[in-house]
């Protein structure tokens, strides 16, 4: 076989791969999450949308888009337009956890 068709074989399985890899990171993200300890609930849709429900402030409805193929951007609406933060996230099982800076929180699903 020719080292060109190789490379380009090559080539077109990793990047299935790395598409598989990021839909299924995106497919296993939909639902709701309950933060450990706490009554935080983030549940998200596979439209693109989230939400964040909160005893003490309600519930807030954003928009989530992956970045990378663990990397998640979350929009929230706010006053003065949208405030927007980057975290990594890990997917194991029935737990998520969304850093940002150093600091994890820890989710499982409901």
């Amino acid at each position: 076989m020719n080292i060109r068709i190789r490379h380009h074989i090559l080539y077109t399985l990793f990047l299935l791969l790395t598409i598989l890899t990021a839909c299924g990171l995106k497919n296993s993200i939909i639902g709701k999450w309950q933060i450990v300890g706490g009554d935080e609930v983030l549940q998200f849709y596979k439209d693109g949308t989230f939400t964040i429900s909160r005893s003490f402030t309600g519930t807030t409805i954003g928009s989530y888009e992956f970045i990378e193929k663990d990397t998640i951007r979350l929009d929230i609406p706010n006053l003065f337009g949208a405030s927007s933060q980057i975290f990594r996230v890990e997917l194991s099982g029935g737990e998520l956890t969304l850093s940002n800076n150093g600091v994890s929180s820890h989710y499982t699903k409901r």
